[in-house]
């Protein structure tokens, strides 16, 4: 409050362009323009602190991942499926039943996030961003090739004998997500992983 009244009355006086409070040590702008300044946020040791990933890093992350989950927009509202993957030369290829298809075909942007455990206390999370295609009928012979590629892969990750399904819930279609955009942070998490309950 002190702080509002004082910059009200350098604002009627006309000298806003003044800072109003000199900075502290170990004060930061509080990003509003004002040139007020606030203390800083105490992070903790530099291990801590989240750090982004280089795209080579985030690579790396999508090829021993099989595993995140796709999140897109549907009728008035965000939805979220999980699913399995394989990333391959910039695409991640995925298999999508007869609803997850509707969605596609009406908004064929979407986003996958993959969560990958380093050690008990940090997480690497790798973001893609891209527009979805089938697999079939690429418009090339090298991109039907690389599709096809994509599409053994994915589907050597099924067991070695699977249980056998309805004829229903196997029909799926694989499709694959070009990487458009990638980013990832390493993140520090306090509440170890393999921590159980207290008692």
């Amino acid at each position: 409050m002190r702080r509002a009244r004082c910059y009200e009355r350098e604002r009627r006086h006309g000298r806003t362009d003044r800072v109003a409070h000199p900075a502290r040590e170990g004060a930061v702008d509080d990003g509003a323009g004002d040139g007020l300044m606030t203390e800083g946020p105490n992070v903790g040791p530099s291990e801590f602190l989240d750090t982004p990933m280089t795209e080579a890093d985030c690579e790396a992350v999508l090829r021993r991942t099989c595993f995140g989950h796709l999140a897109f927009a549907w009728e008035r509202h965000v939805d979220v499926r999980p699913i399995r993957f394989v990333y391959r030369e910039g695409w991640v290829y995925f298999r999508a039943d007869l609803s997850l298809r509707k969605v596609i075909a009406a908004s064929p942007w979407l986003v996958l996030s993959v969560t990958s455990l380093q050690n008990p206390t940090r997480i690497l999370s790798v973001i893609v961003r891209g527009g979805c295609y089938e697999t079939k009928a690429t418009g090339t012979a090298l991109g039907d090739a690389a599709a096809l590629q994509g599409i053994m892969e994915l589907r050597d990750l099924a067991p070695a004998n699977p249980r056998r399904v309805s004829r229903v819930r196997r029909s799926s279609t694989v499709y694959r997500l070009h990487v458009d955009e990638l980013r990832g942070l390493t993140a520090f998490v306090p509440c170890p992983a393999n921590a159980g309950p207290e008692v």
